[in-house]
């Protein structure tokens, strides 16, 4: 699940680049401002985006997108089908909470047609590629939004930031040291 709505999510980004900064005034007006890594980075997201790439497979047909009845039938036997299929890739558990348990077959079956979609047998392998296609898209996407950033403080505050230090704060918590439990309570979704 993480791919597809990884792969929507930035999509959907780079619609928001394309419709409200390319296709607008705004564009046209910051395209010359911006630093060269983010021009670069804009000039490979175009590229990218473009009909036949694993993200477009995807996005059209899994992200955001239920896909076709026909690609799911197809899915679930090649997930039937798979020699290495272990019991737990079937295992659906129960639970008193109103939390979906039933997701981990789902992605079984949809990553085999995933896989399918983007015309590799091997489910694995599938998702190297399309992993190795995500980090310089989510990179590109990144580095784009910072150069536009750093171009709009550039024309409307100047290029040098001046400031006052108010406090500074000697025993913040380590990030690495912050820890959640992994199991909650969840009063307010039980099913009485």
């Amino acid at each position: 699940m993480f791919v597809r709505l990884t792969i929507g999510a930035m999509w959907e980004a780079w619609r928001l680049v394309e419709d409200r900064f390319l296709k607008r005034p705004l564009g046209r007006e910051f395209l010359p401002l911006l630093d060269g890594p983010a021009a670069e980075a804009l000039g490979r997201l175009k590229k990218r985006f473009g009909k036949g790439s694993g993200l477009s497979t995807i996005r059209n047909n899994f992200a955001f997108h239920h896909p076709a009845i026909d690609d799911v039938d197809a899915a679930f036997a090649k997930a039937a089908g798979e020699a290495d299929s272990e019991e737990a890739d079937w295992a659906v558990y129960f639970n008193s909470a109103l939390l979906n348990t039933f997701f981990f077959v789902s992605d079984y079956v949809v990553v085999h047609g995933m896989a399918e979609a983007l015309g590799d047998p091997d489910v694995n392998e599938a998702h190297r590629k399309l992993f190795g296609e995500m980090a310089p898209v989510a990179n590109d996407l990144s580095e784009f939004a910072f150069g536009f950033a750093a171009a709009i403080f550039k024309r409307h505050v100047g290029s040098e930031l001046t400031m006052t230090v108010v406090a500074k704060v000697s025993d913040a918590p380590v990030i690495e040291g912050i820890r959640y439990p992994f199991f909650v309570e969840t009063p307010g979704l039980r099913n009485t």
